[in-house]
């Protein structure tokens, strides 16, 4: 299990605004969760449907199967679990996150 302190360390290594890629791993209907390259696998990257740009709620998760590999940018880190939480939006169509 990854320890607190070395998820401090991913979280400096890879601020906000890091672009990364990974595997999705499962599709839960409020977004898709990526095992990220070069991360262990106990530390989740959440990509909320908020943050996919024209995304069609209609194709959804079909445009995202296990195994598809996607490419997002760090948007922040959660700080009791340590999750990674990615966007795919621009700067052009970015949302507020409190």
């Amino acid at each position: 299990m990854t320890t607190q302190l070395a998820r401090e360390q991913l979280a400096q290594a890879y601020p906000c605004g890091t672009n990364v890629s990974g595997t999705v791993t499962i599709t839960p209907q409020f977004g898709v969760f990526v095992q990220l390259d070069g991360f262990p696998d106990d530390v989740l990257a959440l990509l909320e449907i908020v943050h996919i740009p024209n995304l069609n709620y209609q194709h959804y998760p079909n445009d995202f199967p296990i195994g598809a590999r996607i490419e997002a940018t760090v948007l922040g880190w959660t700080e009791n679990s340590g999750q990674v939480r990615l966007t795919q939006l621009n700067h052009q169509n970015q949302l507020l996150v409190e």
